[in-house]
């Protein structure tokens, strides 16, 4: 099992040196035009449980904010249409869910008159709704170390939306934004007042173009000013609506405050059973939307599927290089972090599953890649004196059906890839605000 021989971590140093680049500017909050962006090409992993991704993703931004100090944007989500349990869509600084861009996107919503006390959100008839969560009420609640209860994770002050939409000369239609304030110190889509109402006009030019549209502008609390020393006060919610009775689709919303740009965003496009190759063959056209979308990284987390389905070590490194290649075609001022995933109980072919980890090592040792690696099994049964393992009692602690990550997992998972990228991408002391590393 090569894995535990092959480094804990490492890339090229031309790569390392754009790492080290994109935490100083993470540091200093200077990026632009946008914070940092991390996008997670992984599968159920990532995304449990229940498809949200609100533990590992969770824990990945809480890591983060420990470091940096603040979370500048909430996670883009795949957000429930109109005739869905809306519930289940919300999202905060910390959560972020599966959204599977390619030639298609599911989240749609109609036309729909303006119904009178706010029965909309009553009967999840109209338009999308999608909650800002100051708080991280949202995360799993097994994660007990996330402070709900005195800690601002995100700046409400200048607060803004931003939401993405694809393909606009076929739609034909305007964006109304309702925005909504709840008071009631939860985080829940009823009982929000109106706070005001914005119509964005998509101009000719920008529907000629028929490409992805990326539309963003302040919240309007409607006259209300948030409390920042109350954590219960004005929770913000957006609604989207067609404007001109034609369906829309969307992707987003996000949060993101422009007053503070420290620190990482975090999303997460996962699908669950994915495989190496798997989005580049289910969502081919998915080029525009990365491109727009401008991911600082693209984080790789990959392989259980693969060798569930006997895919050798070479196969694997050939997919990889085709997966490498394919997002930095989108987006290729980026970089990509490569991810040997832990152990799984599912494996068939338990030796080749060992040599992942080389063969994408290897690839980040190529310049023209623009890959960092972290060795997320080694560093994480080393963590464990060998119980993140498959083979020992102790392994349902950690994956209690032998795939998916439990709550202590996702700790263990979001501490020591944070520990790993910090390490590779800086010679420095970082001592963040919430937690000193020392590095180098």
């Amino acid at each position: 099992m090569t894995y535990l021989t092959t480094p804990r971590y490492g890339g090229h140093a031309n790569s390392l040196k754009i790492l080290q680049n994109l935490i100083l500017q993470a540091r200093r909050g200077n990026r632009s035009p946008h914070a940092v962006r991390i996008a997670i090409d992984g599968d159920s992993r990532s995304t449990a449980p229940g498809g949200f991704g609100n533990q590992v993703v969770a824990m990945l931004v809480y890591e983060s904010w420990k470091v940096f100090g603040n979370i500048p944007a909430s996670q883009i989500l795949k957000v429930a249409n109109s005739s869905g349990a809306v519930g289940a869509a919300s999202t905060g600084a910390a959560t972020s869910g599966t959204n599977a861009i390619g030639d298609t996107v599911a989240n749609r919503f109609p036309y729909a008159a303006e119904p009178a006390n706010n029965s909309r959100r009553a009967s999840n008839s109209y338009g999308f709704l999608q909650n800002m969560n100051h708080r991280l009420d949202g995360v799993d609640a097994a994660l007990t170390e996330i402070d709900r209860s005195s800690i601002e994770y995100i700046n409400r002050t200048g607060l803004r939306w931003n939401v993405m939409i694809p393909h606009v000369s076929t739609q034909g239609a305007n964006l109304q934004v309702n925005f909504l304030r709840n008071t009631t110190g939860a985080t829940s889509y009823f009982g929000g007042a109106l706070g005001a109402t914005q119509a964005v006009n998509i101009t000719a030019a920008q529907s000629a173009a028929n490409d992805w549209l990326n539309l963003s502008g302040p919240f309007n609390w409607g006259g209300f000013t948030p409390n920042p020393g109350n954590l219960s006060s004005l929770y913000g919610l957006i609604e989207l609506r067609s404007n001109s009775g034609a369906e829309m689709v969307e992707v987003g919303p996000a949060w993101f405050t422009s007053a503070d740009t420290r620190g990482f965003e975090w999303h997460s496009f996962s699908e669950g059973g994915k495989q190496m190759p798997s989005q580049q063959t289910d969502r081919p056209n998915s080029g525009p939307f990365a491109t727009k979308f401008d991911p600082d990284i693209w984080y790789i987390a990959l392989g259980a599927n693969d060798t569930g389905q006997g895919v050798t070590a070479a196969q694997f490194s050939a997919n990889a290089q085709a997966k490498i290649n394919w997002r930095l075609s989108m987006n290729p001022n980026a970089i990509c972090v490569l991810i040997a995933d832990y152990d799984t109980s599912g494996t068939t072919n338990g030796a080749e599953w060992g040599n992942y980890a080389d063969v994408l090592y290897a690839l980040s040792q190529v310049s023209a890649n623009r890959s960092v690696f972290i060795n997320r099994r080694r560093i994480l049964e080393e963590a464990t004196g060998g119980l993140f393992n498959r083979s020992s009692g102790s392994f349902s602690t950690y994956c209690p059906d032998g795939v998916h990550p439990s709550a202590t997992a996702a700790r263990l998972i979001a501490k020591n890839d944070m520990a790993a990228l910090l390490a590779m991408g800086s010679t420095a002391v970082i001592s963040g605000p919430h937690l000193g590393i020392r590095i180098g």
